[in-house]
């Protein structure tokens, strides 16, 4: 608000973007994390239940896939422990966090070639847009 009295008592609306950006950046960076931890989590608990309630023939690779993406998930996590997100690169790294989910989510779906399992694909993009807002 300074600045708006220093430029006259108007807020410029490249002044006001750039700040809204900024706020929606850290939002972003703050929410990494707790995603990391929860995805993780949901993917290693989908590990454990493939092996209980999928047909035997796609235990393997689907298991395989969320076991894997649990470990990515995990990797990022600790990965963010030791390294920071550059400035600026927040909606890109929720952007690799949504693709890998939703590669897991395709994988499913081809193995599964059921129609419900798109439900898995509208909860991606439900997630996606709850914690990566952005106006542009």
């Amino acid at each position: 608000m300074a600045e708006a009295a220093r430029l006259g008592g108007e807020l410029h609306p490249e002044h006001f973007r750039k700040e809204t950006q900024a706020v929606f950046d850290r939002a972003v960076s703050a929410a990494i994390p707790p995603v990391l931890i929860a995805l993780s989590g949901v993917y290693g608990i989908l590990t454990v239940a493939h092996f209980v309630l999928l047909p035997p023939e796609y235990v393997a690779p689907l298991a395989g896939a969320a076991g894997g993406t649990a470990a990515l998930f995990l990797a990022g996590l600790l990965a963010l422990r030791r390294w920071k997100i550059p400035e600026g690169f927040d909606h890109a790294a929720g952007a690799i966090i949504a693709t890998v989910a939703l590669a897991n989510t395709l994988v499913h779906l081809q193995f599964m070639a059921e129609a419900r399992q798109t439900t898995n694909l509208l909860l991606i993009v439900i997630g996606t847009g709850l914690i990566f807002v952005e106006w542009s």
